[in-house]
């Protein structure tokens, strides 16, 4: 079996990616950021080349503006104090899958 596979090298080829395939407002930009360190994160730790797949990643992840937000959205542990940012996101930490996002909001994989 044979495919074609493009080189993404760099965070403005992965939003461009998102971009070609009609889902540049599915994501902030620096959550796109984030998921773009993360994957790259990933395709090194294993040592094999990550195959984008920017559909499964829409259908994967749900980004929230806010960790307030996102605690709502899981109605988390009522004795976490919904003010603190860090709480919030050591719960998701703890009980989901989640990576912060620079601007203050979260990204958690559904």
């Amino acid at each position: 079996m044979s495919y074609i596979c493009n080189s993404i090298n760099t965070v403005e080829d992965f939003r461009q990616c998102f971009e070609d395939y009609g889902r540049r407002n599915q994501f902030s930009y620096n959550a796109l950021e984030a998921l773009f360190d993360y994957y790259t994160e990933i395709a090194e730790g294993c040592g094999e080349p990550f195959q984008m797949d920017v559909i499964g990643i829409c259908c994967d992840w749900c980004e929230y503006d806010t960790m307030q937000e996102a605690a709502e959205a899981y109605d988390i542990d009522e004795d976490i104090d919904r003010d603190d940012d860090e709480a919030i996101l050591e719960w998701f930490h703890d009980n989901q899958h989640a990576i912060a996002v620079d601007g203050g909001g979260v990204l958690v994989a559904g």
